[in-house]
């Protein structure tokens, strides 16, 4: 047990921390300042460490203002080989909800101490879909997503029948335009550390997003990246 006893203490030193060198979960919540009640899904796989921290810690801080009405943490299949994740199927999904600062970090601690990575990809579509299919008053879902862990089930989007708010994490040299096509798709938004982008569901064929420095182009089923020079 002291491995993950050390684990904890961790992750409650960075809880507590007044400092983050990130602040993207800081910066999207701050400017939309009228999200309330919300459900959270978020990606606790490895490499999404400092923002699952960065979000507690926001949390910790709003968790009597009404902001936060449940999370939803996906490891995508706890301990489960690779070879069976099965799409739908995957599991390692935990939902707590958000009236206990408390419940809700050890449910977190439960997922991360239940997970092992495994391989790049991740069950957020899954993770989604259970959002809504346990909690009937579900009308928004915001996604804290990974930009390069793409989602393994994204053959069952059309499954997702509420808008998603996905918060990119980690898309300052580039975006993974699969976020981009989910929350256009489900008539969402996109949200970075620098901007938010509210008009995706009603950009056409051919038109043009600046995020950072680079560009991308929606062809009309999808967004791509557009060479320097267009």
């Amino acid at each position: 047990m002291a491995k993950l006893d050390t684990r904890r203490e961790d992750i409650k030193r960075e809880v507590v921390r007044d400092t983050f060198e990130d602040q993207t979960i800081f910066n999207v919540f701050k400017r939309n300042p009228s999200w309330v009640n919300m459900t959270v899904v978020c990606d606790i796989t490895g490499s999404m460490a400092k923002y699952t921290s960065q979000f507690l810690y926001w949390l910790r801080n709003n968790v009597d203002n009404g902001k936060v009405r449940r999370v939803v943490f996906f490891n995508d299949g706890d301990q489960k080989e690779n070879k069976d994740k099965v799409v739908g199927f995957t599991k390692g999904i935990y939902i707590a909800n958000a009236d206990s600062f408390e419940r809700v970090f050890e449910t977190c601690i439960e997922a991360m101490e239940r997970g092992q990575g495994g391989d790049i990809p991740e069950n957020d579509i899954e993770a989604l879909i259970e959002s809504t299919r346990r909690f009937s008053d579900v009308d928004t879902l915001v996604l804290i997503a990974d930009n390069f862990a793409t989602p393994r089930d994204l053959t069952i989007l059309g499954d997702v029948k509420v808008p998603v708010r996905v918060i990119l994490c980690g898309n300052e040299n580039g975006t993974n335009t699969t976020y981009l096509d989910l929350a256009k798709t489900t008539n969402g938004l996109f949200h970075t550390a620098k901007d938010d982008f509210f008009n995706l569901p009603n950009i056409e064929l051919g038109h043009k997003i600046k995020i950072y420095n680079k560009r991308y182009k929606f062809n009309g089923a999808k967004f791509v990246r557009t060479p320097k020079e267009e």
